[in-house]
């Protein structure tokens, strides 16, 4: 349960402090802005705040972690794709 609570809160991190180079916006913002959705916010919020030292569900962490996966794989390894596709066939040319 740890681990995935560490990688729910790093993954939402290191997202959002790409984004917040010059600005002011709240997390939330800052997610709904790059395409993470509301909820894991919340997950993520309760994982680090949560009352009375209550961590999300299992479940729930798991949910978040494969979703934030997916996300990783769109926002970032499908960009890195082309860029690379588009280096490749830029020097092929």
């Amino acid at each position: 349960q740890q681990n995935y609570r560490r990688g729910v809160l790093k993954t939402q991190k290191t997202n959002t402090q790409t984004t917040t180079a010059n600005t002011k916006l709240s997390v939330s913002k800052l997610c709904e802005r790059i395409g993470i959705p509301d909820w894991i916010v919340n997950v993520r919020h309760d994982a680090s705040h949560g009352p009375n030292g209550d961590m999300p569900s299992l479940p729930t962490l798991r949910i978040a972690a494969c979703t934030l996966l997916g996300f990783i794989g769109d926002y970032y390894w499908l960009e890195q794709r082309d860029l690379r596709n588009s280096m490749r066939n830029n020097a092929l040319d």
